[in-house]
């Protein structure tokens, strides 16, 4: 008796968006990723402001932030306008070309169906 052949479903664009994450660091955590998102619609936002959106402390944004920089390559800079107090978060070009990938992946239709089981040429 032949083993069964098991028809994988494609991956839905969101959970490749997770995974195409991963690929930059396999331990990056929801909440960086959410701090590369929300940079990225909001190129030079505070961190001050980020921390609001978020609904973090400007602590906790800062790590963050601070763990986005030091990816290789580095995906968040900031900018340090004539006010030292003030500190704004934005893309660097490779911070741009991920989301412009992740953007990419979640446009694609989703072609997702459930697995199935197909012994002897039938479904199961």
């Amino acid at each position: 008796m032949s083993e069964p052949i098991v028809i994988r479903r494609r991956r839905s664009p969101l959970l490749a968006c997770l995974e195409a994450l991963r690929t930059l660091d396999e331990n990056m955590s929801l909440r960086a990723a959410s701090a590369l998102l929300y940079v990225s619609e909001n190129d030079g936002i505070s961190v001050t402001e980020l921390a609001g959106v978020m609904g973090v402390n400007v602590a906790g944004v800062s790590r963050k932030l601070a763990y986005l920089a030091a990816l290789d390559p580095p995906m968040v800079s900031y900018v340090v306008p004539d006010d030292n107090r003030l500190r704004l978060a934005v893309l660097t070009p490779d911070g741009e070309r991920v989301v412009a990938r992740l953007q990419g992946l979640v446009g694609q239709p989703s072609a997702a169906r459930p697995a199935r089981r197909v012994e002897g040429g039938k479904a199961a």
